[in-house]
């Protein structure tokens, strides 16, 4: 069976909307969902098959949508982790609310009574799953929809998402603390109603991750590949961002975008041979450059360029040990872009991206570099100089070239 896992983190949970997003857009479909807090929210809306109405909430958000709160107080918080290094911080910014018991987030329950509809997801043949923890003896609870009262589960999904600086209500005489704070990552929910095929979105959110066993199941994880902002800040401009970013991390999960930072469609003609090539055609004069400013000696060029350049480059540029000539080419030309302030979140082609680097990249020239290796160990704004420098003769090496 294949499952959903969701992890609470507040309001970075926009981002788990544009992962769905893309694994609906790839025709992958679950058996089952199991989320926490912020988790357990976006799971209703896609158990019940309206992905696309939490979409339109997380893209119109605003903070009084949530909770209700002074916005100079808002300001403050938003992009603060709630974290036990930033929570002394947070009750102070908050001590007037927390004097009332809490932010009060009748607004949230507001939303979800209007637009969770329990009996669709009750028919939806899926399994879901969410934690919370009741203060009642500070007690776990793994609960699935049949473990549930009926009527009661927008209640229980607000129990899942209660952080600490919330107003707590109370269920059946007692309160609920969001679940993040026993299992922030309910893997093990799926895990023991047999699923062996899991995909897992990553929120990295305060809480606490369990340890699990996961010998026997199959894993999917898609991580953030930026910051999504702090556990607060419920606005739509960061919403739709941290959905964009879950989309198209999503995709380059599956293998549906190449890059490291940036996100570029699959070509067969831009493969290993052809990056291969590039590094091979680079002329004499520009490996005799980048030899001495690495401070590296040899006589045969290309014997240099493949046994002591590439391997030094490689290390400079922080790759993977086994990094190809494709993730050398492409992090020298992924560099630029973010020089060039070219927008992470879009996919590109990579002629495009040769075309437009080669065409409006500008370098200053960097004189009296000429340091030893001996010095490559030094401060990192000499690094960083050096190798601004060296990336900028191979780009205009291959720009010489008109590729």
């Amino acid at each position: 069976m294949k499952g959903l896992i969701l992890e609470g983190g507040g309001s970075r949970g926009s981002y788990q909307i544009g992962a769905y997003k893309a694994l609906k857009e790839l025709g992958i479909d679950f058996d089952g969902l199991a989320g926490t807090s912020v988790g357990a929210l976006n799971g209703a809306f896609i158990i019940q098959g309206e992905f696309k109405k939490a979409e339109e909430l997380w893209t119109t958000i605003e903070p009084q949508m949530v909770m209700n709160i002074d916005m100079e107080v808002f300001e403050k918080i938003k992009d603060i982790d709630i974290n036990v290094k930033n929570f002394n911080v947070i009750l102070k910014i908050l001590s007037s609310a927390l004097n009332s018991r809490g932010l009060d987030i009748s607004p949230l329950k507001k939303i979800l009574t209007e637009n969770i509809d329990e009996l669709k997801i009750r028919n939806s043949k899926k399994d879901f799953g969410i934690v919370t923890i009741s203060l009642n003896g500070f007690k776990p609870e793994r609960l699935f929809l049949e473990d549930i009262p009926e009527n009661m589960l927008v209640n229980y999904l607000i129990a899942s998402a209660s952080l600490p600086i919330f107003k707590l209500e109370k269920i059946n005489g007692k309160l609920y603390l969001d679940g993040g704070f026993y299992d922030n990552l309910p893997i093990r929910l799926l895990k023991d109603k047999g699923y062996d095929e899991l995909i897992v979105v990553r929120l990295y959110g305060i809480g606490r991750k369990r340890r699990v066993n996961t010998k026997g199941i199959n894993i999917t994880y898609i991580n953030p590949s930026d910051n999504l902002g702090g556990t607060l800040n419920f606005t739509n401009k960061r919403s739709e961002k941290n959905i964009k970013m879950g989309y198209y991390d999503a995709l380059k999960t599956f293998k549906k975008f190449e890059g490291n930072k940036y996100y570029i469609k699959p070509n067969d003609l831009f493969n290993e041979e052809f990056f291969f090539n590039l590094i091979l055609k680079l002329s004499p004069k520009t490996i005799s450059k980048i030899s001495y400013k690495l401070g590296i000696k040899g006589e045969n060029y290309l014997r240099l360029l493949f046994e002591k350049i590439i391997p030094k480059l490689g290390e400079l540029l922080e790759l993977k040990k086994d990094f190809s000539y494709k993730d050398l080419v492409m992090e020298i030309y992924e560099r630029q872009m973010m020089e060039l302030e070219m927008e992470r979140l879009k996919a590109y082609e990579y002629k495009n991206i040769f075309y437009t680097v080669n065409k409006y990249c500008r370098f200053d020239e960097v004189k009296d570099i000429g340091i030893l290796e001996s010095n490559l160990k030094m401060i990192k704004p000499v690094k960083e100089k050096l190798l601004k420098s060296i990336m900028a003769d191979i780009i205009l090496d291959i720009r010489s070239k008109n590729i």
